[in-house]
């Protein structure tokens, strides 16, 4: 068996391990809202058990129907699924509840406008919302946002290149450049 660290079997072995530790941490806090939170992203996106997932973050949403981080989540999972629509619902409520100060519905709301609907206008307000937010942050606080904020540099960044590249060709089939 492979036992070098990266490897699948060793990183299958370590998301099993996290969920051992995951299910004891709730028999002893079951209504611990970021303890529901992980649990359902590790389940998800590391488990590969989405629906076991969502309705974690659908159970906790019973328990907390404001707290716009478990509606980012369960839009993530619509994304994943494909469902486009339903992930722009469920961000449009996490934004309209924080009155849009939610860094990661900010930034998966520019995922999905940009990789989802090809609309890279509309990404780039998302993604420069979210540099705007974190601004002043300090780089050790929240390291979410501070993530977020990197990443969506580099998603304007790309965005930017790509349409330079694009006109530059543009340019050149028209013989102007």
């Amino acid at each position: 068996g492979e036992t070098l660290p990266g490897g699948h079997r060793w990183r299958a072995f370590l998301f099993e391990q996290a969920q051992s530790y995951y299910l004891k941490a709730m028999a002893i806090a079951p209504s611990c809202m970021p303890l529901l939170i992980n649990y359902s992203v590790l389940l998800s996106h590391h488990l590969n058990r989405p629906a076991k997932g969502r309705r974690l973050l659908e159970e906790a949403l019973k328990h907390a129907p404001e707290d716009p981080s478990i509606l980012c989540n369960i839009a993530s999972l619509h994304e994943q699924a494909g469902d486009l629509v339903k992930a722009e619902e469920v961000l449009i409520r996490a934004i309209e509840m924080s009155n849009g100060r939610h860094v990661g519905a900010l930034y998966n709301m520019g995922r999905v406008c940009h990789y989802g609907r090809n609309n890279t206008g509309l990404a780039i307000k998302f993604y420069e919302e979210v540099c705007d937010l974190t601004e002043d942050s300090k780089p050790h606080a929240e390291s979410l946002d501070m993530k977020l904020r990197r990443q969506a540099q580099e998603q304007i960044r790309m965005i930017r290149n790509s349409n330079q590249r694009a006109q530059q060709k543009m340019l050149e089939a028209r013989g102007l450049a």
